[in-house]
């Protein structure tokens, strides 16, 4: 039997070893909850989840891409003239390029933005009409675009912008949500390359080339006017393409092959053309089991039909659906994990229900389209978990004051609104942007990597998001009556595609 002394010191020595553990743990302890509380932090800084199982807040995307305007020419007179709670950067006049004088030595003067009509002026807004406005970061040369007005004095139809009541649901949407001032399109591309830059977010664009996806230079196809519901590679429309190695220039099918360089048209057999392949969002999507939608009744304007990949294999082509199913889909709560929503109408003559807010088309219907959509997805199940992005495609191609950054491919200011009950509210995200950046967020939400290297350094719209926050509550939105101008306008004059300018085809546009 051990002796008094002995068993005192025993227990001392349980206590000391007690003593030891019980500190590790404190340490343990102390260590998990610093982790914790950066983990809270981060995500209280509004960093979006990387994985799918993290993504609780966000778990669908809807992208509404909208036609041919700039940050301007939509938002910039309410920036310009609103109080907000982050100020976004919009101006109410522009600069126009004038023969230099001995009054003006810069060859530039100040010009104020009229209030634009509802029926969008017919502007030109090809690659050479983009360049020639941007007149290398000098946001002076719009006057010199094709359909602006006489170059020499005013009135100028590219230098006018919409006050907040001629677009009361985007407005709306603004001020109660989060406006990106820095979302710039990928490059200066007509509308139909600028739907190839969302699918692959500009994969392939050479600034040295001045070239978008694929190294197509970024005018619409030939003919693309006048083909109605054609679009993609099921309509062996060419484009101007531009050889990577050698610099030449050559139309091309605007198609992005598979992997091998072919295109299986299954009316006239395969067809190989040099146009590099380029993986894109909606393959890598299928491939891992993603859901995703194209809600589009315009075959023109469809993303997946401009990739081979996409159109004829995996049985990809019956995620395209009509437009209007996208208010179903939002009412019944089966919004996929990306939905793409692409403007309706119709391309006859008479047509009024134009939703693209395109050049000849109603402003003001197009935002009632905006509102309907909109209001369907805040009144059903999904919008607590949704993040909406309203953008446009191409400038159209309206004055803008902020210089696309020289470093990049990219082309004008593109208005763009992100509503999401985790979006910041009445908030201004500055942090550059581009059509590059929508495809990282959707890798993000659908807990993917990064698409390609150009998804991967473009940043993810994060800034936008508070998901420490109350949620934010759902907007009033009011369907309109379009003027009985717009609406006797609409009847009289067919509906405009985008007409093809490019210095490839019909010269440059001055």
């Amino acid at each position: 039997m051990p002796s008094r002394k002995t068993a005192v010191a025993t227990k001392q020595k349980s206590k000391k070893k007690k003593s030891k553990l019980s500190s590790r743990f404190s340490w343990l302890r102390l260590s998990i909850l610093f982790v914790v509380m950066a983990l809270v932090a981060a995500v209280g800084v509004a960093r979006l989840p990387r994985t799918k199982a993290a993504a609780s807040n966000i778990t669908k995307v809807v992208v509404i891409f909208q036609e041919n305007h700039t940050f301007d020419n939509v938002l910039g007179y309410m920036c310009a003239t609103e109080t907000r709670t982050e100020p976004c950067d919009g101006t109410t006049s522009g600069s126009t390029k004038v023969p230099v004088s001995k009054t003006n030595s810069t060859g530039s003067q100040a010009i104020p933005l009229t209030q634009a009509t509802d029926i969008v002026p017919s502007v030109g807004h090809d690659p050479n009409s983009q360049k020639t406005a941007i007149d290398g970061g000098k946001m002076d040369g719009f006057n010199k675009v094709n359909g602006c007005g006489p170059s020499a004095s005013p009135p100028y139809a590219c230098y006018t912008q919409y006050h907040p009541d001629q677009v009361p649901n985007l407005s709306s949407l603004a001020r109660s949500y989060t406006i990106t001032d820095r979302f710039f399109s990928e490059c200066t591309a007509e509308s139909a390359v600028a739907h190839i830059d969302l699918g692959d977010a500009g994969k392939g664009s050479q600034l040295s080339q001045g070239t978008c996806s694929a190294n197509f230079s970024g005018a619409n196809p030939t003919h693309f006017s006048g083909n109605g519901n054609q679009g993609g590679c099921t309509s062996k429309l060419t484009a101007g393409w531009v050889d990577p190695a050698s610099g030449a220039k050559t139309a091309q099918r605007i198609c992005v092959p598979l992997q091998n360089g072919s295109i299986p048209d299954p009316k006239i057999g395969t067809v190989t053309t040099p146009v590099p392949w380029e993986d894109n969002l909606f393959s890598q999507l299928s491939r891992n089991n993603v859901s995703w939608k194209e809600y589009s009744s315009l075959q023109r304007w469809d993303t997946c039909r401009y990739f081979a990949e996409c159109i004829y294999t995996q049985n990809q082509a019956k995620n395209i659906v009509g437009t209007q199913s996208i208010l179903t889909d939002a009412a019944n709560g089966t919004l996929p994990t990306y939905s793409l929503l692409v403007p309706d109408g119709d391309p006859n003559p008479g047509d009024i229900n134009e939703t693209s807010q395109h050049n000849g088309s109603s402003m003001l219907y197009g935002d009632n389209w905006i509102g309907q959509v909109v209001s369907a997805i805040q009144n059903g199940p999904d919008w607590q978990h949704t993040a909406i992005v309203i953008t446009y495609d191409d400038c159209g191609c309206f004055y803008d004051h902020v210089a696309p950054p020289a470093s990049t491919t990219w082309g004008l200011r593109m208005p763009t609104v992100i509503v999401s009950p985790w979006a910041r509210p009445n908030w201004t995200d500055h942090t550059p942007a581009s059509f590059a950046s929508l495809v990282h967020l959707i890798d993000n939400v659908a807990g993917l990597s990064p698409l390609n290297d150009r998804a991967a350094s473009a940043y993810d719209l994060s800034g936008s998001f508070n998901f420490a926050q109350t949620p934010l509550a759902k907007t009033s939105l009011k369907q309109n009556t379009i003027p009985a101008a717009s609406a006797t306008y609409l009847k009289a004059h067919p509906a405009q595609n985008d007409p093809s300018l490019d210095s490839f085809e019909s010269g440059a546009a001055h």
